[in-house]
């Protein structure tokens, strides 16, 4: 629907739609504070529209790719926010444990916890990069 959208209508309508369908699920007269409404109105109006309908391509094709993932023989880390709703939480933490990686779940968030619990997200990921930096035989598990 969204690559549709993007092919006829300006950019502008289509984050109003956008907006309207996102708040459906809330609690009456709950908004988003000013500063991060424009903040995520600002981050929709510079993308291009080339790449907001590639990305939408790549999910619509999307592949299992955790098989991949555990290949890479790397550390990995999964950080979603408890509420997500564009990928099922318990679909997430399924593929973290098929992949070996870690993961940060942050409680209260939704699909961008990087705008709406930023502190707790970075806590999550710092404690992950120390614990892949740590010293062999030291353990500061994430």
């Amino acid at each position: 629907m969204l690559r549709a959208a993007l092919a006829v209508l300006p950019k502008e309508r289509v984050w109003q739609a956008m907006c309207w369908l996102d708040s459906r699920g809330e609690e009456p007269d709950t908004t988003d504070a000013p500063e991060l409404a424009g903040f995520l109105l600002r981050r929709w109006m510079r993308t291009r529209i080339a790449q907001l309908a590639g990305a939408g391509r790549l999910l619509l094709d999307r592949q299992d790719g955790t098989e991949q993932l555990a290949a890479l023989r790397l550390p990995l880390h999964f950080a979603y926010g408890s509420d997500e709703m564009v990928w099922a939480p318990a679909d997430l933490a399924a593929a973290a444990a098929r992949t070996g990686a870690h993961r940060t779940v942050v409680a209260g968030a939704g699909h961008s916890p990087n705008v709406s619990h930023p502190q707790e997200l970075t806590d999550g990921l710092t404690g992950f990069w120390e614990w892949t930096n740590a010293p062999a035989g030291v353990s500061t598990g994430p």
